[in-house]
C-alpha cells in the first residue's frame, strides 16, 4: 500500500508499520482520523478533495491518524487503479463533515446482514494507568450477535453488529475469539476455530474488528493500536489480520459511538461500497 501526502490539508499518512505519531494533533480545531478497510477482497484508492491520498488501500490495512482540521471534505472511493478522470468513483461524499476535538475511526464494514457500509467510531485515548493497557473489540462483521471469548472463557456477550466494548487489563499475553452468543465454543472468528493470541501493551488501546460476513465465509480479525496513553497521547497505526481480542470480563459498557458530525457519509457508503465490489468483481 502506498501512501501520499495531503500537502493542501497538511494532512501526514503514514504506512502501516510501528512509527509512533503524537495524537496531539487532536485540539478545538482539529480531529485524529483513522481509515480502517475491513470489508475482505477489495483493494481500493482513496480520493481526499481531489487528492490521492491512500493508494491501493488493502482489506486489514489501517491508516493514520490523519491530523484534519474541523471542516467538510469531498472523499471519493475509486476501484484500484481507475482512472477519476473517466471512471465512476463507487463512494462520493462531496462534503463529509470532519467535527473537532476527537479521535475517530471509519471502518469499511458489513452491517448484520452482510451488507457494505461505513463505520463510525471515537476512540478513547484517555490515559492509562500504569501496568496496564485498554482493550476495545467493535463487531464490524455481517454476522448476528456474538460472544467474546478469552481465555476460554466469556467475557463479553451478545455483542451485537456495530457494538464495541472496551475495558483496562494488566499487560501481557491472552488468547482470544469469538463464538456465538451464549457459548465459548466453537471459535467462529477466526474462522480456524482456534483462539488467536493477543498482547496487551502498557500504554496503548489495542483495538480489535471481526471483519467479514458469514456469507462469504471470510470472518476474520484486524487489529488497530493507539500507543502512548500511559502519559501524552500517541498514536501508531497498526494493521494486523489475524489478532484477536479480548479478556476478563470487568466493567465493561456496550455502545456504538459515532460521530455525529460524519453521518453523512453512512447513507452514502452503504450503496457506494457494494457498487465497488460489483465493479471488482466485474474486472476479476
Amino acid at each position: 500500500m502506498r501512501f501520499k501526502l495531503l500537502s493542501g490539508l497538511g494532512v501526514g499518512l503514514l504506512a502501516t508499520a510501528v512509527v509512533a505519531t503524537p495524537a496531539q494533533a487532536i485540539s478545538a480545531t482539529s480531529s485524529d482520523v483513522y481509515v480502517v478497510h475491513g470489508i475482505p477482497g477489495l483493494t481500493v484508492d482513496v480520493y481526499v478533495d481531489g487528492t490521492l491520498t491512500l493508494e491501493d488501500f488493502a482489506p486489514g490495512d489501517v491508516a493514520g491518524p490523519l491530523d484534519l482540521p474541523a471542516a467538510d471534505y469531498a472523499i471519493q472511493v475509486f476501484a484500484a487503479n481507475d482512472d477519476p478522470a473517466v471512471d465512476t468513483p463507487a463512494i462520493d461524499v462531496p462534503a463529509a463533515t470532519v467535527p473537532a476535538n476527537q479521535s475517530i475511526s471509519l471502518v469499511a464494514q458489513y452491517d448484520a446482514a452482510g451488507a457494505p457500509t461505513l463505520g463510525v467510531f471515537e476512540n478513547d485515548i484517555s490515559t492509562i494507568p500504569a501496568g496496564q493497557g485498554r482493550l476495545t473489540v467493535r463487531h464490524t462483521a455481517g454476522a448476528g450477535a456474538v460472544a467474546i471469548v478469552a481465555n476460554g472463557a466469556i467475557a463479553f456477550d451478545n455483542v451485537t453488529n456495530g457494538q464495541q466494548a472496551s475495558t483496562l487489563l494488566p499487560a501481557g499475553d491472552i488468547t482470544a475469539g469469538v463464538a456465538g452468543a451464549g457459548t465459548a465454543s466453537p471459535i467462529i472468528i477466526p474462522t480456524s476455530g482456534t483462539a488467536a493470541p493477543v498482547t496487551i501493551v502498557e500504554g496503548t488501546n489495542v483495538i480489535v474488528y471481526a471483519v467479514g460476513s458469514t456469507g462469504t465465509n471470510d470472518l476474520q480479525l484486524i487489529t488497530q493500536s493507539i500507543s502512548g496513553l500511559h502519559s501524552t497521547p500517541g498514536g501508531v497505526n497498526s494493521g494486523t489480520g489475524g489478532l484477536v481480542a479480548d479478556p476478563d470480563a470487568g466493567t465493561l459498557g456496550f455502545g456504538a459511538l459515532a460521530a455525529a458530525a460524519l453521518l453523512a457519509l453512512l447513507a452514502t457508503a452503504a450503496i457506494g461500497v457494494a457498487r465497488l465490489r460489483a465493479v471488482r468483481t466485474s474486472n476479476d
